[in-house]
């Protein structure tokens, strides 16, 4: 069935990727105020629908068909191989890309499929198949370690901004100018200094 509406006409990354954030329970409200911010999707909906934005009604209308379509292509596809492969490549396109909380979701997707993965090489004969698997789960094991430290690094580098903003409010705040007294505050300032009031 071809579909037409305005998620229907989106490249397949941008698809995929709303498909992603569906599968992950993102609201529709969210994931149209990224899509309408993308230069891809503004491009498309210029030329196919005279600009208006995507609204979440899209959403809604793609989560009951275009989403379940590819939910049940994406159950059915074989974890290994070529397709572990490209789901790796997958990853890499995202880790690129600019999203909320992409580290935890690649570690999370990353962890769920080298555990899949790892419980296959115990069917398998010794061999060249076997070795391609296992290198397949060494490749995946190496690609959630590097989103772990992707996401301690980003959020050390987060925490990092706030002190130095902190920092710089303090330092503000420390040499603003202040303001002057009156001759009378000036007076009653001694006297409390001197303990003569």
């Amino acid at each position: 069935m071809t579909r037409t509406g305005k998620i229907a006409r989106l490249p397949k990354d941008i698809r995929d990727i709303v498909n992603r954030r569906l599968d992950n329970g993102h609201e529709a409200g969210e994931i149209t105020e990224w899509l309408n911010e993308q230069p891809a999707v503004k491009a498309v909906l210029e030329k196919k629908f005279e600009g208006e934005p995507i609204q979440p009604s899209s959403i809604h209308t793609w989560k009951t068909g275009g989403y379940l379509d590819w939910k049940s292509a994406s159950e059915s596809q074989p974890v290994g191989g070529r397709g572990f492969a490209a789901l790796l490549n997958k990853i890499n396109e995202l880790k690129r890309m600019p999203m909320l909380n992409l580290e935890a979701d690649i570690a999370l997707l990353l962890g769920v499929t080298l555990a899949m993965e790892s419980g296959r090489l115990d069917a398998l004969a010794e061999g060249e198949e076997r070795m391609n698997a296992l290198r397949a789960v060494l490749d995946a094991f190496v690609q959630l370690r590097g989103a772990e430290l992707d996401g301690g690094k980003l959020n050390l580098a987060r925490q990092k901004l706030e002190d130095l903003k902190f920092a710089a409010e303090k330092c503000r705040k420390e040499n603003e100018p202040k303001p002057k007294r009156t001759p009378e505050e000036q007076q009653a300032r001694i006297r409390q200094i001197l303990g003569t009031e």
